[in-house]
């Protein structure tokens, strides 16, 4: 009876020593085969992204901020009420948020534990572009800002596409991220305060930028168009006799409709 009993004992141990290693196997190859998509799903490399937009045009280009599928990120939006008085009472009411000072300059968060990333930096006075920045990075947590012009949409997948690109680089620690989109860069916070700031465009490229020559935003027309203009490297027959593709420039873009 002792020795049926071993026996049994060492079955279940077998059984459960079987299934805990193909668990992790499993585990092991999702993640490998789930890396073209780690974007929507997980933090890669480490990489955290702090979107910073000043003056947003619509509440709507906010919605897009905050639809990022990238887990580790936040939104700093910085807006003049002195400009855009009726843009402020709007998001002020939409997002549940609560000034946490008093002053010419008010920092606000929701009180919806949804949108904990959110921040609006509000000025009581006029102040530059470069100004609203610097205090929107001043305000900023992770190593990495992404900064996208007041009248663009940022895709869903777009901060993924930035991590990925930093995580993917084998030059160490990569300091600027440029794009074909005008105003649309990341830049790291040490490049930013080695630079002066929001200015750190205006100075010579480090030898550490990586270059994403995927789309990242879209604008007013494309967004009320339900068209979305993507760069390809390739094409085939097909896109021809389909009239899906077209050429601009040295570029040959793709028109797919979501």
């Amino acid at each position: 009876m002792i020795v049926i009993a071993i026996l049994f004992l060492l079955a279940i141990a077998l059984t459960v020593t079987v299934v805990i290693e193909k668990s992790r196997r499993d585990f092991h190859y999702t993640r490998i085969a789930s890396l073209s998509t780690a974007s929507e799903s997980d933090t890669i490399g480490g990489v955290g992204v702090s979107i910073l937009c000043t003056s947003p045009k619509h509440c709507a280009i906010i919605t897009s901020l905050l639809d990022s599928t990238y887990p580790t990120c936040e939104v700093i939006v910085a807006i003049s009420s002195k400009k855009q008085h009726n843009l402020v009472a709007q998001i002020e009411l939409r997002y549940s948020l609560v000034s946490h000072n008093k002053g010419d300059i008010e920092i606000y968060k929701s009180e919806n534990s949804s949108l904990s990333r959110l921040t609006v930096i509000v000025f009581h006075m006029l102040a530059s572009r470069d100004k609203m920045l610097n205090m929107a990075a001043k305000y900023a947590t992770f190593d990495y800002l992404l900064c996208v012009p007041s009248e663009s949409y940022l895709l869903p997948f777009a901060v993924g596409r930035v991590a990925v690109a930093i995580a993917a680089t084998n030059v160490g620690c990569v300091d600027r991220i440029t794009t074909s989109e005008r105003g649309v860069f990341a830049v790291s916070k040490k490049e930013w305060i080695k630079n002066g700031g929001a200015t750190v465009t205006r100075h010579p490229k480090s030898r550490k930028t990586v270059h994403i020559a995927e789309y990242l935003t879209i604008d007013d027309t494309i967004q009320n168009a339900h068209y979305v203009l993507i760069e390809r490297s390739r094409y085939n027959f097909l896109d021809f006799l389909a009239l899906k593709i077209m050429k601009y420039r040295n570029k040959v873009l793709s028109l797919i409709k979501p």
